[in-house]
């Protein structure tokens, strides 16, 4: 079949306008991506850590944030002062904010920690209070992840009554700053 000139000409812009549909469907798919959605930076793990300083771990919210460290929280160490095991970034809405994982104790994870919520705020790192859950002592024992809609979950133990290690999953929920966790036991 010979092809001639009109023919190949429209099928030349037929080609070309295909391509340049295909690549303005992809740019408006990549800017229809939220700016303003939680997100978690860099990665959507976060790995318990005895060091807060470890920027896998804890990376700044933004160039200018400060480190977030203990003494910006409100747990109530009797006997010395507050640890952060991990803590992780977070966006909810245009907020900034750290959800960190603290126990009074240094070294490896201990039962008894508590979550907390910080917000960034004329540059310091404010507490939000501690995130409210069931009276139960436990402790996280792996890579957390965000599932970046709001909540992250983390392998646990708790202590069940008679002091026995329950093997579980500690889900904490983020909502207009507060949070709030609960633990579920492995079947």
């Amino acid at each position: 079949m010979r092809m001639n000139r009109r023919l190949c000409s429209s099928v030349g812009l037929l080609c070309t306008l295909i391509v340049l549909s295909s690549c303005s469907l992809l740019s408006q798919s990549d800017s229809a991506s939220p700016s303003n959605s939680t997100s978690v930076s860099p990665t959507a793990t976060v790995t318990p850590s005895e060091s807060p300083t470890d920027p896998a771990v804890s990376p700044s919210a933004s160039p200018t944030a400060p480190e977030l460290t203990a003494s910006a929280s409100q747990i109530d160490c009797q006997d010395g002062q507050a640890h952060i095991v991990w803590q992780v970034n977070h966006t909810l809405g245009n907020v900034a904010m750290k959800i960190a994982d603290l126990q009074c104790e240094s070294g490896g994870p201990q039962f008894g920690q508590v979550i907390e919520t910080f917000s960034l705020e004329n540059g310091k790192w404010i507490s939000q209070g501690l995130a409210s859950g069931p009276d139960l002592s436990f402790r996280t024992v792996g890579e957390c992840m965000d599932d970046l809609v709001n909540s992250i979950s983390c392998p646990a133990q708790a202590l069940s009554e008679d002091g026995s290690k329950l093997e579980g999953n500690l889900s904490i929920a983020l909502t207009d700053k507060n949070a709030t966790w609960q633990f579920a036991v492995k079947d």
